[in-house]
């Protein structure tokens, strides 16, 4: 028996190796003994065998008793006992009980030295085992400073395998490989790199450069090769791996996306973001469906595709995925862990770009006091956040804290990375900036030229970052009002630029562009003028007509024609801008929004007061919307529209607008700010001017006192940011928090948009899904219904938001049972979607399925099979075999099978969908779980009673699990479970589970439920076959009362448990009951199945029985004459 189960290893036959090895066991220790070396002998392959199906706990409990008596009997120099002691050592580490097996390796080697040598294989082998172990504690023995010891084991376990197993050994290799990792940990990439190349050479000759390992090493040369700083080689490599490793592992194996992320990561680090953004987004895509959105590898993957989008400059879309990083790695990581504080940061990073200053400071501001708790003041990232947290205060005009901030910043850089720290000298930089906000000029300048000087020295006259902070020296010039110095700065800067960078350079053409600036402050509007037409002309061939700092440019040089009172070249100029950054930017871009209020500006210098106004309005309406009501920017434009209404004479009009712009003001940038206070002073002036004097008095004298003081700024939340904000509430299920931030933007949209704007009706749409999300059908059913009618009207019937919308409002109409109305729509969104999308497009294919789901529900299964068919076969080749919506349609397609009665075919096709699902879902996924369920079901109808029962089983113990006991599906397995048992003729077991679901099914669905009255049914069919006749009749009789209630009493399975009672009735002998109920069944049964049917027929015989019982003869003779008629004519006839 030992030599069997030892076969069934052999053949990997784990699950059968150890329900023998168990079986020996038990007999060896009650024939042998347990202390006989035998029987410690299958003891120990017992465990093995644990291990091997990853039952680690017994295995662990197992060896431990093992190595216990092996010592007592063999003693602990036996090498059984130390392979024991090995093995028990392996447990220990797989349940990451790494200081259990350290000590344990540490005997182990201790001792096969002594007993086998140092150059045994053994010895070797747990030599590997210890330095792997150290390996795996990882932090904990870098922060314990013991990489070097793991290195010194690693470089003798290579040496002596070297010697004993030779060079080409793959144990040797492996060894080569974990200490060329060792390298890796302590930074010593040189070696590293070496070593790998040695290694990936060794293993292509040995293995092959199609072998897992092989291909494990050269993944770790091309990391060595990062971390070296030779990203192109680095890159060549994991390019080369991935793809290897999607022919050999394919692309949803754990190691293929690892490469696949650090090819991004290569990518990244040499400034190719647009391939690194393509390639997390597909690691992203597929480590959610292989590992989950929770594990920690696919939030680090979001993590950095959200980078490649900040590189890429889509801020939003990085903010997005930063949100949802930040929020996952708190509930997965908790929120002190680094890599949640580098998200929080990253995000807050985003927040700065988009220039949401408050948000970002709120963030850094946390992330900075965790940072200080976690890493310690003085550590680098603590002071990068502390640095960026003073970034953000002075983005909100806050300079003093951020003064204070960026000098404690400075201060510590200097005493951890030195006075030279490019980081330091950035510090000291933005500190300049701080004082320069502040109006602190001379300090400005005082840092700005020592921060010059250092990296003049450090770095160079000719550095780039040298010429720049050279820039800023002339900033700061600038602002003490020293234009000639900083015009002789730029001057500076613009030729060094010119021999370093080159003329065509971009920050050659920015520092010509700010040496126009300065020009424009002296006042040398000619100057002035010819430089930034030099600059745009330059502009325009380097950079393109297109691009932003072109069109900025000429921005300028409409300001300088501005300035020297050529309107009309103004005018002309500022038109094309607002043309060109309509079609770059867009109309809704803050830098459009400028030149169009700078556009308007000039029609008030040339009296065009009315295309002012109306341009101005535009503005203010376009502002509200993408800036916020609250934004500086818009309330100047409201400032400036109310300006154009009293050069119009309008003053009532006026004095509303001067009114919301002075209250904003007041709540944004503070009531001392010297904004607020000129529109205060122009408020003034319109109650002047309506005769309103005591109010035009007393806000004068308001204005007066409080110019002697300055304050600073905040910003607000736009609707689209509400509308995103809700969107984030709906892709984490808090449907309710949705739909009420929903609700409100649909409301302010329809104010300001108007109901027919597309943006409007999105919000709808949305509103609509939340509303489906809480169940609230009806509600959806009647949004959806209005944003498809609008979206007809606005968008027209062939565009793809209104057939998403379409293909909802059919989803509602399912939901809601209306199974008609959805089949008609979804046939039109099928049709419609084929013409506009194409028929391989997923949301193409989503309403095929759904439309064959409705033939399901239609009972029109030949139609929903051909349908699945198709779909199942387009989403093969669209998504892939292993994507969820591919095998979702499979499993519909076998359904459709099943209600054919195709069950050959049904059952294949849950067997792959099943494989599938394990894989790709896990078996605890409750869609898993539906598909065993319905594969053993087509085990019954295919009379596999045996196989069913297993599976349904395994199902009803993972539903108990998983869902729970008291859920409807549980139930179900149970009821099905107990058919099976039926099926073989287990009525016992059948009884008890019957009786089991029934009193659940009362309880969760209540006595009258149709699911109920079924397992009832059921559970008197046991009792019948168990002999119990009078519990089937009494509880047959409740069956037939109530489905009678519910199903009305010609309904087949009323009938059926009619006949169940009547079959109970005979058994007790009570042959006049019985008849009357055979009879009332046979008569009703001929009328509704037909008197063919083979239910009619065998209520007849049953009534020729009840006959014959009662000595009606005559009457059971005719009965029996009239079943052999009937039996003849369902013979096949024969030829």
């Amino acid at each position: 028996m030992h030599y069997l189960a030892s076969i069934y290893t052999n053949l990997g036959k784990w699950k059968e190796a150890k329900e023998l090895y168990f079986e020996v066991v038990k007999k060896r220790k009650q024939v042998l003994g347990v202390d006989n070396p035998d029987t410690l002998k299958s003891m120990h392959y017992l465990a093995s065998a644990y291990t091997n199906l990853e039952n680690w706990k017994e295995a662990e409990a197992l060896y431990f008793e093992v190595v216990k008596k092996q010592k007592q009997v063999l003693g602990v120099d036996n090498p059984d006992t130390l392979t024991s002691m090995h093995y028990l050592a392996n447990a220990c580490a797989s349940l990451g009980n790494w200081k259990e097996a350290e000590e344990l390796y540490l005997e182990v080697v201790k001792k096969r030295k002594e007993v086998l040598g140092v150059d045994h294989p053994d010895t070797l082998l747990a030599m590997h085992s210890l330095t792997s172990t150290y390996t795996d504690l990882g932090s904990d023995y870098i922060n314990l400073g013991k990489w070097k010891e793991v290195k010194e084991l690693y470089f003798e376990v290579v040496k002596k395998w070297k010697q004993v197993l030779g060079v080409d050994n793959p144990d040797t290799l492996v060894a080569m490989h974990n200490l060329a990792c060792t390298y890796t940990n302590l930074g010593n990439w040189k070696e590293a790199e070496e070593l790998y190349l040695e290694v990936v050479k060794k293993r292509k000759e040995v293995l092959g450069v199609n072998n897992p390992d092989t291909l494990t090493s050269m993944h770790n040369l091309a990391e060595a090769c990062a971390g070296l700083g030779n990203w192109k080689e680095a890159e060549e490599l994991y390019l080369e791996v991935v793809e290897k490793r999607k022919e050999v592992l394919g692309m949803d194996n754990p190691d293929t996306l690892t490469s696949m992320h650090c090819l991004a990561n290569a990518c990244t680090s040499l400034g190719k973001w647009k391939e690194a953004e393509a390639l997390y987004f597909e690691v992203v895509k597929k480590q959610k469906q292989v590992l989950g959105v929770d594990h920690p590898d696919t939030l680090t993957s979001m993590h950095n595709l959200a980078e490649a989008c900040a590189g890429l400059g889509n801020w939003k879309e990085a903010e997005e995925l930063y949100l949802e990083v930040v929020q996952k790695q708190k509930q997965v990581l908790g929120v002190d862990n680094p890599d949640t504080l580098l998200a929080m940061h990253n995000l807050a990073c985003t927040y700065t770009n988009l220039g949401n200053w408050k948000e970002a400071e709120e963030l850094y501001f946390e992330v900075v006091k965790k940072r200080k708790q976690v890493l310690g003041v003085e550590n680098p990232d603590t002071l990068t956040s502390m640095h960026n947290l003073a970034e953000a205060c002075a983005g909100l005009g806050n300079w003093t804290e951020a003064e204070e901030l960026y000098f404690e910043v400075v201060k510590k850089r200097k005493e951890v990375l030195g006075m030279d720290n490019p980081d330091t000298l950035t510090s000291m930089h933005c500190l300049a900036n701080a004082c320069a906000g502040l109006g602190k000029w001379k300090e400005a300048e005082a840092l700005y030229f020592e921060v010059v000087k250092k990296q003049k020295q450090v770095l160079g006259v000719d550095h780039p970052d040298t010429l720049t902070s050279m820039h800023n020296l002339a900033e700061a010039c600038t602002g003490l009002g020293n234009w000639k110095e900083a015009e002789e700065l730029y001057f500076e800067v613009v030729k060094k630029q010119k021999q370093v960078l080159g003329m065509d350079n971009p920050d050659t053409l920015l520092a010509m562009h700010n040496l126009a600036c300065t020009y424009t402050n002296l006042g040398n509007w000619k100057e002035a003028e010819e430089l930034y037409f030099e600059v745009v002309k330059k502009r325009k061939e380097v950079l393109g007509m297109d691009n932003p700092d072109t069109v900025t440019s000429m921005h300028c040089l409409a300001n300088a024609y501005t300035n020297l009172e050529n309107w009309k070249e103004a005018e002309e100029l500022y038109f094309e801008v607002v043309k060109k950054r309509k079609e770059v930017l867009g109309v809704d871009n803050p830098d459009t929004l400028t030149s169009m209020h700078n556009l308007a500006c000039i029609y008030t210098n040339l009296g065009n007061w009315k295309e002012a106004k109306e341009l101005y309005f535009e503005v203010v309406k376009e502002r509200k919307e993408v800036l916020g009501m609250d934004n500086p920017d818009t309330l100047t434009s409201m400032h400036y529209l109310a300006n154009a209404c009293t050069s119009l004479g309008n003053w009532k009009e006026a004095k509303e607008l001067y009114l919301e712009v002075v209250k904003k003001r007041k709540q944004v940038l503070g009531v001392d700010h010297p904004d607020t206070l000129l529109t205060m002073h122009y408020l003034a002036n319109a109650y002047t001017n309506l005769g309103k004097w005591k109010e035009a008095e007393a806000l004068s004298i308001e204005v007066v006192k409080k110019q002697k003081e300055v304050l600073g700024v905040d910003n607000p939340d736009t609707l689209t940011s509400m509308h995103y904000l809700a969107n984030a509430c709906a892709g984490l299920g808090n449907w309710k928090e949705a739909e009420v931030l929903y609700f409100e933007v649909v409301k302010k949209r329809k104010q300001v948009l108007g109901m027919d704007n597309p943006d409007t009706l999105t919000s709808m749409h949305n509103l609509a899904e939340a509303c489906t999300g809480l169940g609230n059908w009806k509600e959806a059913e009647v949004l959806y219904f209005e944003v498809v009618k609008k979206r007809k009207e606005v968008l027209g019937m062939d565009n793809p938001d209104t057939l998403l919308a379409m293909h909802n409002l059919a989803c509602s109409y399912t939901n809601l049972g209306r199974w008609k109305e959805a089949e008609e729509l979804y046939f039109k969104v099928v049709k419609k979607r084929k013409q506009v999308l194409g028929v391989d497009n997923p949301d193409t294919l989503a309403s095929m399925h759904n439309l064959a789901c409705i033939y399901t529900n239609l009972r029109n299964w030949k139609e929903a099979k051909e349908l699945y068919f198709e779909v199942v076969e387009k989403r093969k080749e669209v998504l892939g075999m292993d994507n969820p919506d591919t095998v979702t349609s499979m499993h519909y397609l076998a359904n459709a099978c099943a209600g054919l009665g195709n069950w050959k075919e049904a059952e294949e096709l849950y067997f792959k969908v099943v494989k599938k699902r394990k894989q790709v879902l896990g078996v605890d996924n409750p869609d898993t779980l539906t598909s065993m369920h319905n594969l053993a079901c087509t085990y019954t109808n295919l009379g596999n009673w045996k196989e069913a029962e297993e599976l349904y089983f395994e199902v009803v113990k993972k539903r108990k699990q998983v869902l729970g006991m008291d859920n409807p599906d549980t139930l179900t397995s149970i009821h099905y479970l107990a058919n099976a048992c039926a099926g073989l003729g287990n009525w016992k077991e059948a009884e008890e589970l019957y009786f089991e679901v029934v009193k659940k099914r009362k309880q969760v669905l209540g006595v009258d439920h149709p699911d109920t009255l079924l397992t009832m049914h059921y559970l008197a069919n046991a009792y019948t076959n168990l002999g119990k006749w009078k519990e089937a009749e009494v509880l047959s009789f409740e069956v037939v009362k109530k489905r009678k209630e519910v199903l009305g009493m010609d309904n087949p399975d009323t009938l059926t448990s009619m006949h169940n009672l009547a079959k109970a009735c005979a058994s007790l002998g009570k042959w006049k009951e019985a008849k009357e109920l055979y009879l009332e069944v046979v008569k009703k049964q001929q009328q509704v199945l037909g008197v063919d049917h083979p239910n009619t027929r065998l209520a007849m015989y049953n009534l020729v029985l009840a006959y014959k019982g009662l000595g009606q003869k005559k009457d059971a003779k005719a009965l029996s004459k009239t079943l052999e008629e009937i039996h003849k004519r369902a013979q096949p006839s024969t030829s």
